[in-house]
């Protein structure tokens, strides 16, 4: 039994039970140092923010899947004092250093010279001097990721049976930069994160357990309203065909998202790796891999039961942009354009499933990297045109076939749309902007959808009587399957890019290094991913678990108004910006008039002023808040217990 397992709490030991032990305080010498050896009891310690907690519920998971902890050594530490009358071991100051450092972005070298003085300050405290040193919680407590290396011309993956070879077995060309290997310095790296032990982890916390079958438990869904992808019709499909996969709401649907990015923030290509390209399912192999097995189930321990169940986990769409669509599914995206034609034919139907699949069949030995010369296969008139340029890697999951929505198409409508104010072009923009804001509305009305899919083509309709044909690509057309694509996921957020795209914004930022940005990237984001998963115990520290909702806030103010009442919603971060007095004047009015406490003054005292009922309008926006200041002021000189303090400060407008 480890010696860190001091707490019997997975043996029947309540986690709040009251011990006789206590610390031994009485240590001589460094009596204010940092780093006293003394053993901590879970009891005592229980201010350790989160340590205990998280110590049991990761030794449980690794005690259920019978593996030999890897983290044993740096839980250590958390027996360790970090000085006499803390609450905080050396493990959980440590951790909480390093998160600070991940979510504050300070810089290595900035992190080590801190270590360095509190070290040199403390030099009975064996606090890390360096974050090299500190680096051991990150490589201990993470998750690790593997190093596969490619052929150079993308033909296959050094792994499993052909991890020693030193030449690619399809193209003949060596694993090595330098033909002798000595150096061994691969061509190609892929950096895979497995994806089963993160799966794993999510288990691992009740908190987290808890979270994954919210959507079945918790969640109450409202007639006619899609607010989560378990009201659209793809997962309702998936469910109905796949019973007992949604029998268990702990199994898991997944959603794959890929985009291209450059590494270094401008819009240049010339940066060196060339992305996977057509060769992009090659890089996929080993997650294809581990969702067979997470078809079938695999054995994972559950926090909140205390047992282990078969986990499954299913792809149930894609989520990318319509060049990637070529790079994911292997479709051909390439090649179309308008002939300049009028089109008499009818509507397009879909594929059936059966003819989708013979067009597989023509590609099903078409390999990724460089083909070795076949004659006689070259595609015949009579075939017609080619759909598919191979059978993508997701064809293999069983239930792929029969996904109702396997890509979401995120579209980008052009910027030709912009600046173009004629009253023909204003009405068709305006009328495109009303079906893409009621489309991506947080909630969703399948009557609403409905409707819009009887709209666009219209709408449609009217900018080809404005734009000339050329205007009118694929992502123009696409418009059109945008309501098919609601009604079958649900609301927009769970199946565009921008979350992705932000996402990989923030990978971008982990470049530090320039001469090997992935390294620097992958390195920085375990990083992050391990703090990430400490942070959910940390309830003294200020992390995206515990804080406030990014919106901000919501204050209201004693004996407030009508209009203020809601709160104040801040959003970003604060920027000083300056108005003219037209602008601030409708700012005011526009206050005023949602007010309900301004309202018996807006034609009760102006008609008594002698306005006309036509005139009230225009004598609000040009000088009714000017009236109503000097209205309510005279009120409350002259009875101050009719006017509220909410009313004399919406009276009194902002402070300028």
């Amino acid at each position: 039994m480890l010696a860190t397992y001091t707490r019997w709490t997975h043996h029947g030991e309540p986690a709040d039970a009251v011990v006789d032990e206590g610390i031994h305080q009485e240590v001589e010498g460094h009596v204010h140092d940092f780093g006293i050896h003394v053993d901590v009891d879970d009891d005592v310690n229980d201010d350790d923010h989160g340590v205990p907690e998280m110590k049991g519920e990761l030794y449980a998971a690794a005690n259920a899947d019978g593996e030999k902890p890897s983290f044993g050594c740096v839980l250590e530490d958390a027996k360790k004092l970090l000085s006499l009358g803390s609450r905080h071991s050396k493990f959980s100051f440590m951790v909480r250093m390093l998160y600070m450092k991940s979510r504050y972005r300070i810089s290595n070298t900035g992190f080590t010279a801190m270590m360095k003085l509190m070290s040199d300050g403390y030099p009975s405290s064996e606090l890390p001097k360096s974050y090299d040193e500190a680096k051991k919680y990150l490589k201990e407590l993470g998750l690790a990721y593997e190093n596969i290396h490619v052929c150079k011309n993308n033909c296959m993956l050094f792994r499993k049976k052909n991890a020693e070879l030193n030449v690619c077995l399809v193209c003949k060309e060596s694993r090595w930069k330098d033909e002798s290997g000595t150096k061994r310095v691969p061509h190609k790296v892929l950096r895979h994160f497995p994806l089963l032990p993160r799966l794993k982890r999510i288990y691992a916390s009740k908190h987290t357990s808890e979270e994954t079958q919210w959507h079945k438990k918790v969640r109450k869904p409202v007639e006619n309203v899609m607010s989560h992808p378990t009201d659209g019709e793809a997962w309702k499909a998936f469910d109905r065909r796949e019973p007992s996969f949604a029998e268990d709401p702990r199994n898991l649907r997944l959603a794959l998202a890929t985009d291209g990015f450059n590494l270094f923030g401008n819009m240049s290509t010339q940066y060196g790796p060339k992305s996977p390209g057509k060769d992009f399912d090659l890089f996929l192999e080993p997650l294809i891999e581990e969702l067979l097995d997470l078809w079938k189930g695999v054995k994972t321990y559950d926090a909140c039961t205390g047992k282990k169940f078969d986990l499954r986990a299913a792809v149930l769409w894609c989520i990318h942009d319509y060049p990637a669509l070529g790079t994911l599914s292997e479709r051909i995206t390439k090649g179309l354009a308008f002939d300049g034609k009028r089109e008499k034919k009818g509507a397009i139907g879909k594929f059936t499933m059966d003819e989708v699949e013979q067009k597989l069949e023509k590609v099903k030995d078409v390999r990724p990297g460089k083909q070795p010369d076949i004659t006689g296969n070259k595609r015949k008139r009579s075939d017609g045109p080619k759909i598919y340029s191979r059978k993508a890697g997701l064809w293999r999951l069983p239930y792929w076939k029969h996904l109702k929505l396997p890509h979401n198409l995120d579209r980008i409508i052009p910027a030709a749309l912009r600046g173009l104010v004629r009253k023909d072009v204003y009405e068709a923009i305006a009328e495109l902007g009303t079906f893409f804001r009621e489309l991506c509305s947080r909630n969703l009305r399948i009557d609403v959808v409905k409707r819009l899919k009887g709209e666009i083509p219209l709408i449609l309709c009217k900018l080809e009587k404005i734009f000339p044909p050329a205007f009118f690509d694929v992502m123009v057309h696409l418009c059109v399957h945008l309501p098919d694509e609601a009604l079958l996921r649900g609301p927009v957020q769970y199946g565009w890019m921008y979350p992705i795209e932000r996402r990989l914004g923030t990978l971008k930022n982990f470049v530090r290094n320039r001469a090997k940005p992935e390294g620097s990237i992958v390195e920085a984001y375990m990083a992050s991913d391990t703090l990430t998963f400490c942070s959910r115990y940390m309830e003294d520290v200020d992390t995206r678990f515990n804080q406030d909702d990014d919106t901000g806030t919501e204050m209201p103010l004693d004996n407030d108004i009508s209009v203020f009442k809601h709160g104040a919603t801040l959003d970003g971060a604060s920027r000083t910006q300056y108005i003219d007095d037209s602008v601030m004047n409708k700012l005011v009015w526009y206050v005023l008039h949602n007010a309900d406490e301004s309202e018996e003054y807006l034609e009760d005292e102006l008609l008594q002023q002698g306005a006309r009922p036509n005139d009230v309008d225009r004598m609000v926006e040009q000088g009714f808040a000017k009236w109503f200041r000097s209205h309510i002021e005279n009120k409350r000189s002259d009875n101050p217990g009719l006017v509220s303090e909410g009313l004399w400060a919406l009276a009194c407008g902002p402070v300028k």
